[in-house]
């Protein structure tokens, strides 16, 4: 391509800046490994839930309940942001 330079230095990577982006790797895999695994765990918690709600309340219900919770989730999903920083 005209116009576009490449810096050879860019194109062979260090050992130490493998090694770096390796331990952020696994940092961030060791982080967040256990959010998911509690996500994927008690989804199908919620999905019953959810079909039980369906069942057994009136169709405003379930959509107030619904807000509600999604109410609820929004705050404490923006807690970590918003307060830990």
């Amino acid at each position: 391509m005209i116009g576009m330079s490449v810096d050879v230095d860019k194109l062979f990577l260090s050992s130490q800046y493998i090694s770096n982006l390796w331990e952020k790797v696994k940092s961030i895999y060791g982080e967040h490994s256990p959010s998911f695994i509690l996500v994927l765990f008690t989804m199908p918690l919620g999905h019953a839930m959810m079909i039980m709600m369906e069942k057994t309340m009136t169709p405003e219900a379930v959509h107030y309940a619904g807000f509600s919770m999604g109410f609820v989730g929004l705050i404490f999903g923006n807690y970590r942001c918003v307060c830990q920083g």
